[in-house]
């Protein structure tokens, strides 16, 4: 009996399948099976498809999937997280006056990036 791929099973009806979908900001992606190490101006999609098992005997199926912009982190970390990085820069480097703030880095737009 032939195993399934990581990150997929079969049932009698349907094939489940889970993988990660790398999206850097000029559009280029790739897909893993486990969850991928990002870089900066990169982010992963988990992606859970479950298909009727009977659908592999059809040639073609066609998906669109759009991600709403509420399904985006928020652009601020939690007040309770800053107070743990300003101390522990504070004593890291004593003697500097320092002030944190944590804010998200902007993405160029493809204008901006050529």
């Amino acid at each position: 009996m032939k195993h399934a791929p990581a990150g997929s099973h079969r049932t009698r009806s349907h094939v489940h399948i889970t993988r990660y979908l790398r999206v850097d900001a000029h559009g280029g992606c790739e897909m893993t099976a486990r969850p991928p190490s990002l870089r900066a101006g990169q982010l992963a999609v988990e992606l859970n498809l479950t298909v009727p098992a009977a659908l592999f005997s059809k040639p073609l199926i066609r998906a669109q999937v759009t991600i709403p912009d509420d399904a985006a982190m928020p652009d601020r970390l939690s007040a309770d997280v800053v107070p743990f990085v300003e101390r522990a820069l504070k004593d890291a480097l004593p003697g500097i006056e320092l002030q944190v703030d944590i804010r998200p880095r902007p993405i160029p737009s493809p204008s901006e990036s050529a």
